[in-house]
């Protein structure tokens, strides 16, 4: 123990029982209560003097212990990783390894017959595993395979191509709206306009209230953009109603698209041409798809 507190200590008890005996002197002859607070004074000073005296040796103790303790963990660690690469890597100490060397030797570099660590072997191990579970899955039962995968997500695709379409038609509108030539597109127009249009214009176009669609004289301009426009807006003076809360823009794409297709033909009964001759400009654009549109947009 430290020599400067063991004299403290020393000198207190000292002085303690200096004055424990000088009052001890002066109390001879006192009542058996005082005899009795005395013996508890000091029974209180003792478990005090224990009492610093153990917290002492422990101040003094204390940062032993905690470094021996971090000692031995840190000697633990070392040792649980050194065994752990050991055996993961299964190498051979440098002082054992004469009895692996081979007789290859080329420029001091000496060829060492060690095995194949036990973590590449695991590696491989389970690569076999998953090959024999992959063939059995796969190529054997036949439960799935990589052509059922691949059409799976060609009919995701597809799906995902018709809504993103959709929503492309619902931009459609008279300042981008173009001329469909697709078969499928051309059909839901003639489909429409059947529906719709053919009790104003005859069937095959000839006019009857409304008027002639097959021929070049047009009342309100016979390009594609002036068609849409027509069906989407109306000519309420002349009984035509706007047709833009009935059919969404792609409907009246495809109907403008089928009216176009009109032009040249020969109706039945045509009606006398109304309105002023129309030249196609040389630039109009043209589609196949709605895909298309997103081009010339």
């Amino acid at each position: 123990m430290n020599p400067i507190i063991n004299r403290k200590i020393g000198l207190f008890l000292g002085i303690f029982l200096l004055g424990s005996g000088l009052f001890a002197q002066e109390s001879v002859g006192i009542s058996q209560d005082s005899l009795t607070s005395l013996l508890f004074v000091l029974s209180i000073s003792f478990a005090l003097i224990c009492l610093v005296l153990a917290l002492t040796i422990y101040a003094l103790i204390k940062p032993k212990t905690e470094k021996a303790t971090k000692e031995a963990e840190v000697q633990t660690r070392q040792w649980s990783w050194n065994k752990f690469s050991e055996r993961i890597n299964a190498r051979v100490p440098m002082e054992q390894e004469a009895g692996i060397t081979l007789d290859h030797n080329y420029d001091g570099i000496m060829e060492l017959d060690n095995r194949l660590p036990p973590w590449w072997l695991i590696g491989f191990y389970i690569s076999i595993v998953f090959g024999v579970v992959y063939m059995w899955v796969y190529d054997i039962n036949g439960t799935w395979s990589s052509t059922q995968a691949y059409e799976e997500e060609v009919a995701e695709a597809e799906i995902a191509k018709a809504n993103y379409l959709e929503k492309l038609s619902a931009q459609v509108d008279e300042s981008n709206v173009v001329f469909l030539t697709g078969a499928a597109e051309l059909a839901e127009g003639e489909k429409l306009y059947q529906q719709l249009c053919a009790v104003c214009h005859i069937a095959d176009g000839g006019g009857n209230i409304g008027p002639n669609l097959t021929d070049q004289y047009w009342l309100h301009g016979g390009s594609i953009t002036d068609i849409f426009k027509t069906i989407k807006y109306g000519v309420p003076e002349k009984g035509m109603i706007s047709w833009q809360e009935q059919l969404n823009p792609k409907q009246m794409q495809q109907v403008a698209s089928f009216i176009k297709t009109l032009q040249g033909t020969t109706p039945a009964t045509p009606k006398d041409p109304q309105g002023e001759l129309f030249k196609e400009a040389p630039e109009a654009p043209t589609t196949s798809d709605t895909t298309q549109l997103v081009m010339n947009q």
